[in-house]
């Protein structure tokens, strides 16, 4: 599950707090996805789907590719309140916690640098903090 945080409005769109939303919007967009809106909690998702196949390697050696299905969730709660939306959807589709990444400005990092980091605490984010 891919998570981008952000606020909901029009005047919040091209925001840097909307970093993560942009994110997500970019990556459907890639892959041909649209955001609906989920029944299960306020936000909006988008699902990726990927079928197994086989793969050679080097020409001499078969590989099998797992399935993948991956989830885009922009949270339509306020970025601080944004756990009530990730939560009942990370538990209605069975995604373990560590499989939820979440995208996020970082008011501590220059604009446009991007940090990719696993575990960890929520920094002072109060979004990231409503999440975990």
């Amino acid at each position: 599950m891919l998570v981008g945080l952000g606020n909901p409005g029009e005047k919040y769109r091209l925001t840097r707090h909307n970093a993560g939303f942009r994110f997500l919007d970019a990556l459907a967009e890639a892959w041909g996805l649209a955001f609906a809106p989920a029944r299960q909690a306020p936000a909006e998702i988008a699902r990726a789907e990927r079928a197994g196949r086989r793969v050679w390697l080097a020409g001499i050696a078969r590989a099998e590719r797992a399935s993948a299905r991956v989830w885009l969730v922009r949270p339509l709660t306020y970025m601080n309140d944004s756990g009530r939306a990730v939560a009942p959807l990370a538990r209605y589709f069975e995604v373990p916690a560590d499989r939820i990444v979440v995208a996020y400005d970082d008011l501590d990092l220059p604009a446009g640098k991007l940090r990719v980091k696993k575990g960890g605490g929520h920094g002072g984010h109060n979004g990231l903090k409503s999440i975990i």
